[in-house]
């Protein structure tokens, strides 16, 4: 058999309950603000985190347009060295070339007899014998080789590139 609860106890009981009932609910709602600002300064602190990242990006972004100029201008740099070393090469090339500018002159004295010769031989053949005869005479006489007289292109072929080479100097393309 069941007791009987005394009315003062079920009513205290009672009150206890709702209590208890009002303190879950209380904590359920408190557990749910919490949850919400904790949601609030996650939120917070991952803005707070975007935008640096994105000032870092933006950095990054600077550092590497300063590193692709500073490569550009080196590269540059090199570019113009290697200009300035083609130039000196072209014009030495212009100034030897220029010295057959202009075709030779007959020599009064022995041309009759040279033509003759060549006419009998071939030009090519007595200009490359008289070289190396040259060559071979200056050896003989104790001295070094590489003074002597070379035939070199033909008239056209020394003034077409010297225009050339002259018009590439002054950036004229028009030069060919």
């Amino acid at each position: 058999m069941a007791k009987e609860i005394p009315d003062d106890i079920g009513r205290t009981a009672l009150i206890f309950a709702e209590r208890a009932f009002t303190v879950l609910q209380l904590c359920k709602s408190d557990a749910v603000v919490i949850k919400m600002l904790v949601a609030e300064a996650l939120m917070a602190e991952r803005a707070k985190w975007e935008a640096e990242i994105g000032s870092i990006r933006r950095a990054y972004a600077e550092l590497m347009h300063r590193v692709r100029q500073g490569e550009a201008y080196k590269e540059n740099f090199t570019l113009r060295a290697e200009n300035e070393r083609l130039r000196g090469a072209l014009e030495d090339c212009i100034s030897t070339l220029a010295l057959v500018e202009h075709p030779a002159f007959e020599d009064p004295q022995h041309g009759d007899e040279v033509r003759t010769l060549g006419h009998r031989i071939g030009f090519g053949a007595l200009m490359s014998s008289a070289s190396a005869s040259w060559r071979k005479s200056l050896e003989q006489n104790g001295v070094s080789s590489g003074g002597e007289f070379v035939a070199g292109p033909c008239f056209q072929t020394v003034a077409g590139t010297l225009r050339r080479a002259r018009a590439a100097l002054k950036g004229d393309e028009d030069g060919a």
